[in-house]
């Protein structure tokens, strides 16, 4: 059955705290850019967004219900400066309704997709769609590392909701491997919008190039490769501030890919990542990354095919680096090859163009739903 309509209950994060609806939208944010403007406050941003943001696009503004009204400056193409979601923005608006308007829109929707992270609006519009014998897709588009340290991986996967219950799909990112299912389909790489990324094709004057930040909870074959990485020469590897404010422009950051030949892409708390579909963006620089731990969407990645991968091995629930003298004959063998090492990247930017965009994305969950309305 094609899917027509459909009601989205976005994560907390991303809606306004008030949940009702305000008629002078338009004069509300225009105060609070001012605001903004003279008195800078962090942006708030949650990439589950990237995963089903350009549903309105798809289906219209006018069949795509959004419970609860998102941040404003989401649906701007402005990007700040140092923004480190620019793919949240430039978000398609849907139709914006509160709760006591849940009733009417479930009347027209073919099925609803829920964030694991909605609060009391996800498990309103879950109680409602059941009754009514809508189908629910669930999303969770959020890190979960305790995954690897699971004595049961499988209570763990879908954090207590029950497929029949709680949902009919569920759209996991950190979906380890061997656990997709019919219900239970994955959402990893986190994909983005190409068109808020600026990249040019520089000389080549850096061998590898790595920024992140030393999270404490992160996996160990991060700090493991940057400091394999490091050893090389031409190597630039940035720690970021744990508080952001080291943190480069998107410029800078978008300057720095396309200045390397090889991209460090390692584990964060999980294997995802927003670096592997960015590096796609870079003209010629190859990605190095670790072998997919996690099941994902699209074709896989291929050691020596679109990527330069390393092997990771799990002691104690982390994954760590497995052979560290493989990984650094890989690395020599691309930077003294680099017609190999740009034929890798350039089938790597071509699959992340095709399969890794928000708008591409979108158009799978929607797509996976229909199978089962």
């Amino acid at each position: 059955m094609k899917l027509k309509k459909i009601l989205i209950v976005p994560s907390d994060a991303i809606v306004e705290s008030a949940s009702s609806i305000s008629s002078p939208a338009f004069f509300i944010d225009f105060a609070k850019a001012v605001k903004r403007a003279f008195y800078p406050i962090p942006y708030v941003y949650d990439a589950e967004l990237q995963r089903y943001a350009d549903i309105p696009k798809i289906l219209g503004k006018d069949s795509t219900f959004i419970f609860g009204r998102m941040h404003y400056y989401l649906h701007s193409a402005s990007i700040p400066e140092f923004c480190p979601y620019p793919s949240c923005h430039g978000t398609p608006k849907g139709t914006s309704i509160k709760a006591s308007e849940i009733d009417g829109v479930m009347k027209s929707v073919d099925a609803v997709l829920v964030s694991t992270r909605a609060g009391w609006r996800g498990k309103l519009t879950t109680i409602e769609a059941k009754k009514r014998g809508i189908p629910v897709a669930m999303i969770d588009a959020h890190d979960h590392p305790s995954n690897y340290a699971a004595v049961d991986i499988r209570r763990e996967l879908c954090r207590g909701f029950e497929k029949g219950i709680h949902f009919d799909i569920y759209f996991k990112n950190d979906l380890p491997l061997g656990y997709r299912t019919e219900s239970i389909l994955p959402l990893a790489p986190c994909p983005l919008r190409p068109e808020f990324y600026t990249f040019a094709s520089l000389k080549k004057d850096l061998s590898i190039f790595y920024s992140g930040r030393p999270r404490p909870r992160c996996q160990p074959d991060r700090y493991q490769t940057v400091a394999l990485a490091a050893q090389f020469p031409k190597t630039l590897v940035l720690d970021q501030d744990f508080s952001r404010s080291t943190f480069m422009s998107s410029r800078e950051y978008c300057r720095n890919l396309s200045r390397a030949e090889l991209a460090l892409s390692p584990s964060g708390k999980v294997w995802d990542s927003l670096r592997h579909c960015e590096t796609g963006f870079a003209p010629g620089t190859a990605l190095i990354a670790p072998k997919p731990y996690v099941e994902t969407v699209g074709p896989p990645l291929r050691d020596g095919v679109n990527a330069i991968l390393y092997n990771t091995e799990f002691k104690d629930g982390k994954s760590h680096l497995k052979d560290a003298k493989g990984l650094a004959e890989k690395i020599r063998y691309y930077l003294d090859n680099p017609a190999k090492r740009k034929r890798i990247a350039d089938q790597w930017a071509e699959e992340v163009r095709q399969w890794h965009t928000i708008y591409a994305r979108s158009r799978y969950i929607l797509e996976s739903i229909e199978k089962i309305i």
